[in-house]
């Protein structure tokens, strides 16, 4: 009999689990088709996105990229590709790279999705969200999505958005109903032609014309600007195509990215304040990271700390931030910082 830690011998655990250190960034780029109760549209849009992720992120990993460690086309029988390496040591800008095509809703969507985990050197997040912005973009621009994003940490499942998590959409109801409502909102956003039309474009950067009629929406000219006042400019933008309801906080996706106001009341003329406020969890996480980094002072931030951040830690607590602290504070939960 195999003895249980047999099975692991040839595991590879990450830098950041063997040094006791927060997991670095995700990035995310997923792209949704619908439709695809055959082959003939999936298949060519998996070959093109393996391709164009692998030449993109796959020199991120290092001089000498790991070889794959899963490497698996789709098969009838098995309709899942997967193409995944790792980097265990953190020395490149990656340390982990997925690629990967899945059928859902009784195959009748499927996602292509890629997830880049940075490695030890958080500071080139900027060049890592471009990449995958150019797979999305280089993609979609031919296979007529129903739906895609780019993103940066957790903040859905693979078929679930954000935002679905946050109105407890189902992915049946969200996947189904993605050309009549939008199904998110993220830093980049493809939105398929049905809707294309209701867009203010004028709320965003960059828009990028997609075959028969859909737009790839990029909310700000680099990933470092995507601020929560940001986020409300693109909210209230794609409001009158968005799924009406008032997002609820969950435990099940990073929900820093959803505004929590309802897009009906947008529509209806309403005007829209909506607080930044912190996830529990999110919370939770750089609280554990600012205790092990040394981060928190007795002294309270003073005035000189921006003005959101003073919100976040009034003097009541009585407690503070170092500057460093107060970045990872402002870069974990993207908070304006023009107060």
């Amino acid at each position: 009999m195999t003895e249980p830690d047999e099975c692991y011998e040839d595991a590879i655990v990450p830098f950041w689990i063997e040094s006791n250190q927060p997991e670095p960034p995700v990035v995310f780029a997923r792209l949704y088709l619908d439709r695809v109760a055959g082959r003939d549209r999936v298949e060519p849009a998996w070959r093109r996105w393996r391709a164009i992720a692998d030449q993109s992120l796959t020199p991120l990993l290092g001089p000498v990229p790991p070889e794959p460690y899963v490497d698996a086309d789709p098969t009838p029988v098995m309709p899942v590709g997967r193409l995944e390496r790792i980097e265990p040591t953190g020395v490149g800008v990656l340390s982990a790279l997925r690629v990967t095509v899945e059928w859902f809703d009784g195959d009748g969507q499927a996602v292509l999705h890629v997830s880049a985990t940075l490695g030890a050197d958080t500071s080139r997040l900027n060049e890592v969200v471009e990449a995958a912005y150019d797979v999305l973009r280089d993609v979609a621009v031919s296979a007529e999505p129903a739906y895609g994003e780019v993103t940066v940490g957790r903040t859905g499942h693979l078929h679930r958005t954000a935002l679905d998590i946050a109105l407890s959409r189902s992915v049946q109801e969200s996947a189904r109903a993605a050309r009549s409502v939008l199904r998110g909102y993220e830093w980049a956003t493809v939105c398929p032609a049905e809707l294309a039309p209701h867009v203010a474009v004028a709320a965003f950067d960059r828009v990028v014309p997609l075959a028969r009629g859909g737009v790839l929406l990029r909310a700000t000219s680099s990933y470092d600007e995507w601020s929560a006042g940001a986020v409300q400019r693109v909210f209230e933008a794609l409001a009158p195509i968005l799924p009406a309801g008032m997002p609820q906080r969950s435990h099940y996706g990073d929900l820093r990215r959803v505004v929590f106001a309802d897009a009906a009341d947008v529509r209806g003329g309403k005007s829209i304040i909506a607080p930044a406020s912190a996830p529990p969890a999110d919370l939770t996480e750089f609280i554990h990271e600012a205790v092990l980094q040394g981060w928190i002072t007795t002294e309270p931030v003073d005035e000189s700390a921006p003005s959101a951040v003073r919100e976040l830690l009034p003097p009541e607590l009585g407690v503070g931030l170092t500057e460093e602290g107060q970045r990872r504070l402002i870069e974990l939960f993207g908070l304006d910082l023009r107060g």
